[in-house]
C-alpha cells in the first residue's frame, strides 16, 4: 500500500475560486428557488397571520433571480476569500491536504 503523500496548499488562484462558486452558486440559487417555490402557499397563508411576513415568498421570479444573486455573491465572496488566504498563508502556511 503506497504512502499518501501530503501536500500544503500554497495559494489559491482568485478568479478560478471566483469561478468556481459563482457555479455552485448558481445552483444553490435554483435549489432554494424551487424550494421557496413549492412553500410558497404555506408562506402566503402564514403571511395572514403574522403580519409582513406574505412577502416571503418569491414566486416565479425567484427562479432567476435567486440563481443569479447567489452567483454574484458566490463570485465576489469566491475572489475576496481566495485573496486573503493567500495573504494570510504568508504568516500561518498553507491548508495541507493528504492525496492518496
Amino acid at each position: 500500500m503506497p504512502n499518501p503523500k501530503k501536500m500544503v496548499l500554497g495559494s489559491i488562484d482568485p478568479m478560478s475560486l471566483a469561478k468556481i462558486l459563482a457555479v455552485m452558486g448558481i445552483i444553490w440559487g435554483l435549489v432554494i428557488a424551487v424550494v421557496s417555490l413549492l412553500f410558497a402557499p404555506m408562506q402566503s397563508y402564514m403571511g395572514r397571520f403574522y403580519a409582513g411576513f406574505e412577502a416571503m415568498g418569491l414566486g416565479a421570479f425567484g427562479i432567476i433571480l435567486l440563481p443569479i444573486y447567489y452567483a454574484i455573491i458566490g463570485f465576489i465572496g469566491g475572489y475576496i476569500g481566495a485573496w486573503i488566504y493567500n495573504y494570510v498563508v504568508k504568516f500561518v502556511g498553507g491548508v495541507k491536504i493528504e492525496l492518496k
